[in-house]
């Protein structure tokens, strides 16, 4: 047991590598007349990520743990099993999956009506934020948003004896400095608005237990800026605000490490 739990620890190189790249990853500089839109930064970052679960299947196989590719959505996952736990995490690419195996916890897409409408009566909506005029006013309000999804980049679930323990909802975020001093103040809209998102499912209780993770790259402690702060301490007080809530910022190599360690210590019942 010792040195499978060694093992763990210090990983494999190649993970190791990729966590090390995750970290030291940054966009390249604003640049005048080229829009966000055209750039492929996040690209790149979602390239790191996918490595890194494709790594982390490699290597839980390397150490005995049976692999199911499954399939919830768009997403495939797959299910790593060791004795009585199972561990599902995402995987990339084209693969050949049992359909058998689709698993409703997988889903990282919500329907912004139904997170609404297990929280407030339809009645109460439109009563609370209805507009008073135009196409979507009283009654008519439901339509502005049926259908509307709010989506998550990964999920991560933990089963044991085939019984679901955990949801862990991932996002994935790079922030940047053009002039190497400050951070760019373009990196924390959309968080924020997963954050909430993310509050209002625990607040729904969709699942007996789910967290949300932040991946980061490293620019969050190597710059002066606002976020870092903010987001943690917005994570604290709608923690103390919701019975649930858990929200965790990763953005160094000693972050994900410890993340990833205590995930392979739970799959290999080592903790």
């Amino acid at each position: 047991m010792q040195n499978k739990q060694e093992t763990i620890r210090v990983l494999s190189i190649g993970i190791a590598a990729v966590l090390k790249s995750i970290e030291e990853f940054e966009a390249d500089a604003t640049k005048s007349n080229i829009g966000a839109g055209k750039r492929n930064d996040g690209k790149k970052f979602e390239d790191l990520i996918s490595e890194l679960w494709s790594l982390v299947k490699c290597f839980c196989e390397q150490q005995g743990a049976e692999s199911l590719i499954t399939r919830n959505g768009c997403k495939n996952h797959v299910k790593l099993t060791v004795g009585k736990r199972s561990l599902y995490i995402p995987i990339y690419g084209k693969h050949a999956y049992n359909v058998k195996e689709i698993n409703k916890t997988l889903d990282i897409s919500f329907l912004v009506e139904d997170i609404i409408n297990s929280l407030k009566t339809e009645k109460s909506i439109i009563e609370d934020y209805a507009p008073k005029e135009g196409c979507y006013a009283g009654t008519a309000y439901p339509k502005m948003y049926k259908g509307i999804h709010t989506k998550f980049d990964d999920t991560l679930v933990l089963e044991e004896n085939n019984e679901f323990q955990k949801k862990i909802l991932l996002e994935y975020k790079t922030a940047k400095s053009s002039k190497g001093k400050r951070m760019d103040g373009n990196a924390h809209e959309r968080l924020t608005h997963q954050m909430i998102q993310y509050a209002k499912i625990v607040k729904a209780d969709y699942y007996s237990k789910c967290y949300l993770v932040v991946i980061t790259n490293g620019a969050y402690q190597r710059y002066r800026n606002k976020y870092h702060v903010s987001f943690n301490m917005d994570a604290e007080l709608l923690e103390q605000a919701i019975p649930g809530f858990s929200c965790k910022f990763l953005y160094a190599y000693s972050e994900y490490t410890k993340f990833l360690v205590s995930l392979l210590m739970w799959l290999f019942a080592c903790e």
